[in-house]
């Protein structure tokens, strides 16, 4: 779990750790602005994450849905949007709280956010010793454990929509957006009028596949202007966006500890680009 603001006066984004490590990132809504979830395959040669905050029950249940280790600073305990239920349905030691008590977490001056309550640094070596001191499992129950994802070497929708911009606007009015470049083979982000950069590197993040989901979502739901969220036993429309074209998806999941489903306008399979 990961902040996605800005500091005031001028307006700037706080650059996020080791998000151009990360294979999948995903961005919801949380009260007024926008969360990210950092998604890592391997955590070798990932330096540091950051800035890590409170989790929300929806964050947790996508987590789910790739049998993920999850990682947060805190959780949402007040008002609606209370996190421990779904938190629970994470066994084998899978639920690491960062903090500096259990040795994950430390908090770095040069970073923003770093003297918030619910705000810590990892970094992939951290958690790997963790991991390993705690018994948290790191293999799926079985070999052929499905994420739900197909890939192909050329997964453009050259049948649909030129898409070189694209847009997004959040529910509580937040507002990210992406350019395509060819010579990058993918999409920039851009949040606060400024890339979408690795705090670690300060160069910016290009992503090669984009989904746009579109769930049943309510927000300001309690006095903490919590919001909540559909994300499993449910369905819903989509785009999808790869090599600046665009074309309309559907999405649908099971039980929370089951993956996503993503399918084209005809019902076939979507196949993301391997990036």
């Amino acid at each position: 779990m990961v902040e996605n603001n800005h500091w005031d006066a001028p307006i700037t984004p706080i650059q996020q750790g080791s998000i151009s490590k990360a294979a999948i990132v995903y961005e919801a809504q949380v009260e007024q602005i926008t969360r990210n979830m950092f998604i890592f395959m391997d955590l070798d040669d990932v330096d540091n994450i950051t800035p890590i905050r409170s989790c929300r029950s929806y964050f947790v249940s996508t987590a789910l849905s790739y049998d993920a280790i999850f990682a947060h600073c805190g959780f949402s305990a007040d008002g609606l949007e209370y996190s421990a239920p779904m938190l629970a349905n994470l066994v084998d030691n899978d639920d690491i709280n960062v903090n500096e008590d259990n040795g994950t977490g430390f908090r770095f001056t040069e970073y923003p956010y770093s003297g918030g309550v619910h705000s810590m640094t990892t970094t992939g070596e951290r958690l790997q010793k963790f991991i390993s001191e705690n018994g948290t499992r790191t293999e799926h129950n079985t070999d052929s454990y499905d994420y739900g994802l197909r890939f192909t070497e050329n997964a453009a929708p050259t049948g649909g929509s030129v898409a070189n911009n694209v847009r997004i606007v959040f529910p509580g009015t937040k507002i990210t957006s992406f350019e395509y470049s060819a010579d990058k083979n993918g999409y920039t982000g851009f949040n606060w009028n400024a890339a979408i950069a690795d705090a670690n590197t300060s160069e910016a993040a290009v992503f090669q596949n984009l989904l746009v989901l579109a769930t049943y979502t309510q927000i300001g739901i309690d006095d903490h202007y919590h919001t909540a969220m559909n994300t499993y036993e449910c369905e819903g429309t989509g785009l999808f966006f790869n090599g600046g074209y665009c074309e309309p998806i559907t999405w649908k999941r099971g039980a929370v500890n089951e993956p996503f489903h993503y399918y084209t306008a005809d019902g076939t399979e979507l196949e993301l680009g391997i990036g």
